[in-house]
């Protein structure tokens, strides 16, 4: 656990009740609790002051859950009161927003908009966020707060078209958790000539996956990839499983497309 007060209050109840050391060490709720507690309050005075009382909150919480005891409950609720309002102190604060947002933008990222060319930045997502009053608490956040700033440029522009296509665009832009630069505007355009279902379908998927694995505009996982592909496109036939390219036979449609998507997206520059 790291911090010698909460070591000592959680070693003071396991000694008390041997049991209880499974729920310190492997449950999936207070394991993930005292170190979210401990890497949010950094403070050994407080600690020193509260670390017991949050331990014996997390206990009357197991067993006020266990036995329905609202007597528990409430106990537990009053222990770990002074730790809970810490911990939202901290992640409200800028500083904490400002390094999850920094764990997810690397100076300036430039998106693949030709005209004109948007950077998403630290400093603009810290503003754009303190202007929305929003509370940004993982990778998932940070990426909906770079589609909000996206939409804005793009509308304060007026570039979006009579059909709204562009505002629309920065919800499919940018998938960091499955492509590489460039990745997802490739895989969109190929998307754009498919067919959903018939006869080698499937194996057209395959194959652009792992052209794309191979040149690394694709770094996920093939069953990410999967479960990425079956929600963004859920019309289209469902995959159950991906062959090695070496067992896919050639097929010039499938090369000519790929070929013509990789000058697509070098005509945008980016």
């Amino acid at each position: 656990m790291g911090n010698k007060f909460l070591q000592s209050a959680i070693d003071s109840w396991i000694s008390q009740a041997p049991s209880l050391g499974k729920y310190f060490n492997n449950n999936r709720f207070a394991k993930p609790f005292i170190e979210l507690a401990y890497h949010a309050i950094k403070s050994p005075e407080f600690w020193a002051e509260h670390a017991e009382d949050f331990i014996d909150g997390l206990v009357f919480l197991k067993f006020g859950f266990a036995k329905s005891n609202d007597d528990y409950l409430e106990n537990a609720e009053k222990c770990l009161r002074p730790v809970k309002d810490k911990i939202i102190e901290r992640l409200k604060s800028k500083s904490f927003q400002k390094t999850l947002i920094s764990r997810n933008v690397t100076g300036e990222e430039r998106l693949p908009i030709r005209v004109p060319e948007i950077y998403i930045t630290v400093k603009e997502l810290l503003a754009l966020n303190e202007r929305l009053k929003g509370f940004i608490l993982t990778d998932d956040d940070v990426s909906k707060l770079k589609q909000h700033l996206l939409k804005d440029k793009i509308d304060s522009w007026g570039l979006n078209d009579e059909n709204n296509e562009s505002l629309n665009l920065p919800l499919k832009l940018y998938y960091p958790n499955i492509f590489n630069p460039n990745g997802f505007l490739l895989f969109d355009y190929l998307m754009k000539d498919q067919k959903y279902s018939g006869r080698g379908v499937v194996t057209d998927i395959n194959f652009f996956y792992l052209k794309m694995v191979s040149d690394r505009y694709i770094h996920a996982k093939e069953e990410d990839f999967k479960r990425w592909f079956a929600e963004y496109y859920p019309d289209f036939t469902e995959i159950d499983r991906f062959h090695k390219l070496s067992r896919i036979k050639p097929n010039a449609q499938r090369v000519d497309r790929y070929k013509s998507g990789l000058d697509y997206i070098k005509s945008y520059k980016v």
